[in-house]
């Protein structure tokens, strides 16, 4: 049955030969209007090529965000549009309007309008399937007051031709290919919802030596090659905070990702990493003198270096050390006993068990793989029992290291 006719108020704009519309749509219509592909029975071919899976589990996520959070916010949702016969009124902006004596430029005075939807187009999503899917279960599944809550949607017209069928293809394409993803570092520095991302953000503004200049916003985890003033970045702070706030394999509750933050959580997880980076400075003089002495002095670079240097200077090796040092507090070990415990393993990364497992000499680089064996190492040169119990230690570290017949 087509949906009621309605006028909806729009922008006007041009981009390439796009002509779209830039409009407002209540949660209520846009469930109402935008079908999913298979919905739309005679062009269900669409799907081969435009529809994407739907994730249940990602929909759940869209509906709790919108129901709990109340600075809920979403993007633009771009929406394919073809069949009836859509009509663009536009509303001419006078001087009387902004009661000015000043010349709007034509392209100022053309944008605005309403656009009349007749009801009778059928209207598919091309980039916002999930959102589009997770309002509609939210309206359905208790969340019917937010029926009016309104969506930003970007109106463009698809044809019904082989080269109308081009056109949205490369459309699709091109919002996914050229749609730049967050990095890692941009959501921790960013997160509201993320307890992990807020506690790192306090640790970098409130603790002494992980303030920025010695942990920098980067996107990724790893450090430059040349990089001589910095302990670690903030993806790896943020990384470790994750790793001790629980046991291992310990699954974490949702609202510690996604929200929304409790103050609690906060304040105990803080509390765990303070503890790790204090415990780690009265254990470790190198730690200590790199977070104590502003990072101009590159003291970094005297622990990472060409020879591998100390382990607790690679991301990788530290995220490793902190996995360790979490197995053994899930053991009953207090913090200083967990860190004494892993520091009894050799700290220099070109002496043994490291050359072959974290490190490799000849190309000078770190070795991106075993971590188990890593894990399994620091724990066995504690006298710990191993994790998991079953683990062949020998066989892994032979394999490691090419040496299987040995």
């Amino acid at each position: 049955m087509p949906n009621k006719p309605e006028y909806f108020p729009a922008l006007q704009a041009q981009m390439g030969d796009w002509v779209y519309y830039i409009v407002t749509l209540r949660f209520a219509d846009l469930v109402e209007r935008v079908k999913r592909v298979d919905d739309i029975v005679e062009r269900a071919g669409l799907k081969t090529w435009l529809q994407r899976d739907l994730q249940n589990s990602r929909l759940e996520q869209i509906k709790e965000y919108l129901i709990e959070h109340k600075q809920r916010f979403f993007n633009a949702i771009v929406v394919g549009i073809y069949g009836g016969a859509p009509e663009w009124f536009p509303v001419e902006v006078t001087k009387g309007v902004l009661r000015l004596e000043t010349k709007l430029p034509q392209r100022v005075k053309k944008a605005f309008g309403i656009i009349h939807l007749r009801g009778d187009e059928e209207m598919f999503a091309v980039d916002g399937q999930h959102r589009v899917e997770g309002i509609r279960r939210t309206l359905k599944d208790g969340g019917a007051n937010l029926s009016d809550e309104e969506v930003t949607v970007i109106l463009v017209a698809h044809r019904t031709d082989d080269d109308g069928h081009r056109r949205t293809r490369r459309l699709f394409s091109t919002l996914n290919r050229y749609a730049k993803k967050v990095s890692q570092g941009e959501l921790i520095a960013l997160s509201e919802d993320d307890t992990f991302a807020i506690v790192t953000r306090k640790l970098v503004e409130e603790y002494p030596g992980l303030d920025e200049e010695h942990v920098p916003l980067l996107k990724r985890a790893n450090l430059p090659s040349n990089d001589k003033r910095t302990l670690l970045s903030v993806v790896t702070l943020c990384d470790i905070v994750r790793i001790l706030a629980f046991p291992p394999r310990t699954r974490r509750p949702r609202h510690l990702t996604h929200g929304p933050p409790k103050l609690e959580d906060e304040k105990r997880i803080y509390a765990i990493a303070k503890s790790f980076w204090d415990t780690l400075q009265a254990l470790s003089s190198e730690i200590k003198e790199t977070m104590r002495k502003s990072a101009d002095l590159e003291i970094a670079g005297k622990y990472r270096n060409s020879d591998g240097g100390h382990f607790l200077f690679r991301p990788h090796c530290i995220r490793a050390f902190a996995e360790t040092v979490g197995i053994l507090l899930s053991r009953g070990e207090s913090m200083r006993s967990a860190v004494e415990l892993c520091m009894r393993s050799p700290m220099n990364l070109g002496d043994e068990p490291w050359v072959g497992v974290a490190w490799n000499p000849s190309k000078r680089i770190i070795i991106h793989k075993n971590g188990v064996l890593i894990r399994n190492l620091l724990l066995k040169c504690a006298n710990a029992a191993l994790e998991p119990s079953d683990y062949s230690l020998k066989l892994e570290y032979q394999e490691a290291l090419g040496r299987k017949d040995d």
